[in-house]
């Protein structure tokens, strides 16, 4: 078993200690030597001694967002983004739709890596400590991309913290990745002199169309 202390501060400044906000997480064996390994890898870079807090992850929210988030619950778009810092932490940025299809930006977290025990810390720890159980429990969709380690770890979290939820996968994600896998030569220019990847070029610009047709 592994602890993650967290401490939520308010717009001011100054620190709010909420009493259930330090979550003991039942992590399988592979996952805590996974947190283990990276901990102490850390550790051993930054130089900082056993005696010493190690901050891991964090996440915020911002008062007006918690504000949307809790009239709007009900869609929420989670999407990771890599190599957005110095450091190379994956930005995980949660985002919400209002009642006239607006989207807005509900939670960011700033997170180690992506390996399943931070999904299942985002999902099991930060959701319902910033937001509140009553607010989680109202969400209807989830949509996602295909990170292996975020899904199982949020289908996990759904069937004990999101009772009305479901997952999808971003239809973005389906179409770039199924671009990418099924059209490799979508680079090609249409003049170019080998029949084969000219023809190539052509059967990605009929897909391309019908899918901004779709959307």
């Amino acid at each position: 078993r592994s602890r993650f202390i967290s401490e939520v501060h308010n717009h001011d400044g100054g620190k709010q200690d909420i009493s259930d906000a330090s979550t003991n997480m039942d992590l399988l064996e592979q996952e805590a030597e996974d947190m283990a390994k990276y901990a102490e890898g850390v550790r051993c870079a930054r130089r900082v001694d056993d005696s010493q807090d190690l901050l891991l992850a964090f996440a915020w929210v911002l008062p007006e967002e918690h504000r949307q988030f809790s009239l709007y619950p009900f869609v929420v778009h989670i999407d990771g983004t890599n190599s957005t810092n110095k450091e190379s932490r994956p930005l995980v940025t949660v985002t919400g739709r209002d009642a006239l299809g607006h989207q807005f930006t509900t939670l960011r977290t700033f997170l180690p890596n992506n390996q399943a025990w931070v999904f299942k810390w985002l999902f099991q720890t930060v959701f319902p400590t910033l937001f509140g159980l009553d607010a989680i429990a109202r969400i209807v969709v989830f949509i996602t991309d295909g990170d292996s380690q975020e899904t199982s770890q949020l289908d996990n979290a759904i069937d004990e913290l999101f009772p009305q939820a479901i997952r999808v996968r971003c239809i973005w994600h389906v179409v770039d990745r199924g671009m990418a896998t099924n059209f490799p030569n979508c680079q090609v220019r249409k003049r170019s002199r080998d029949a084969d990847l000219r023809l190539e070029r052509q059967k990605y610009e009929k897909a391309e169309q019908q899918v901004r047709l779709f959307l």
